[in-house]
């Protein structure tokens, strides 16, 4: 497991969300207040704002090169397990037997998928660099992100993203009263 720091300081950002002035939110009918604390290009360790399924942007991972698992043995015994696997489900859909654990056990094609399975499972690892993600640097930023949430739990407080700006990056507090001194007045 990779440390990741935050390097946020977080009684900082109390002493400046304390300085904030509570806003009634109507969507959710509390009262909050909330401070930027950086935008994505400056905190989170790969500097980037990717989404899952748009990921051109990221590097694949140097140990399994994206793929998300680690052949820890002969291809060619990989590839013939392989086949043998889809071989068998092949069989399976044929005779109509796909889900019927009790009909499919009496058949020795299916305990050889079995066998297939067992050993593809022994012998692809999920790489460890990536987490199985297949990049390095979502991993880290999922790490990172991960942490951030933990630390602004402990201190009962939540980060969310902007609205006008998904990159940018806020630390916030709602409670739902707000106390007599705390009262905003409109003008």
């Amino acid at each position: 497991m990779t440390a990741v720091e935050t390097g946020i300081d977080w009684d900082r950002v109390r002493k400046d969300l304390d300085r904030e002035e509570w806003q009634w939110n109507e969507w959710n009918d509390q009262f909050e207040r909330s401070i930027f604390i950086g935008s994505v290009f400056s905190l989170m360790p790969s500097g980037k704002y990717y989404m899952p399924w748009a990921c051109s942007n990221l590097a694949p991972c140097p140990q399994c090169k994206g793929r998300a698992k680690v052949e820890t043995i002969n291809k060619r015994f990989l590839k013939k397990w392989k086949k043998a696997a889809i071989r068998t489900r092949n069989l399976a859909s044929k005779f109509n037997l796909a889900g019927n654990l009790a009909k499919l056990e009496k058949h020795g094609w299916f305990r050889y998928y079995r066998n297939a399975r067992t050993l593809l499972n022994r012998y692809e690892k999920t790489c460890l660099h990536c987490n199985g993600i297949g990049s390095r640097e979502a991993y880290l930023d999922e790490l990172y992100s991960d942490k951030l949430n933990a630390e602004a739990d402990k201190s009962k407080l939540y980060v969310t993203s902007g609205e006008g700006d998904p990159c940018d990056i806020f630390v916030g507090e709602c409670r739902d009263k707000c106390d007599d001194d705390d009262l905003i007045t409109e003008e």
